[in-house]
């Protein structure tokens, strides 16, 4: 069975915490964001709020991965395809994790 994680950024020690349905947060977490239970071409765990580089051939999209209506997204801004469902780039494109989000900042 797949283990449901979740990171938040905690603001006073300056760090994202992690926890598991199992291992809840305590309520000083205001926003939680999922995992997506897949991992980037170096093996770091995909998070709703991530920052990704997507890489095919000499194409290179940097956008963030967001959770909508039950599905893993990546939310390309500058596009007329709005919103693609993340497994589809996991196919055929190099995805790696360049950034985070904590909440309302991007950390690179």
């Amino acid at each position: 069975m797949t283990e449901i994680r979740f990171r938040s950024w905690h603001g006073w020690s300056n760090m994202f915490m992690y926890a598991t349905a199992e291992r809840p947060f305590d309520n000083n977490f205001r926003r939680l964001f999922l995992s997506s239970g897949l991992k980037d071409v170096n093996g770091k765990e995909i998070f709703a709020g991530d920052i990704v580089e997507l890489v095919n051939g000499d194409e290179r999209i940097a956008s963030e991965v967001v959770f909508v209506n039950g599905c893993f997204m990546i939310e390309q801004k500058n596009s007329l395809d709005e919103c693609t469902e993340l497994w589809r780039y996991m196919k055929n494109w190099r995805v790696e994790v360049v950034g985070k989000c904590n909440g309302g900042y991007v950390m690179r």
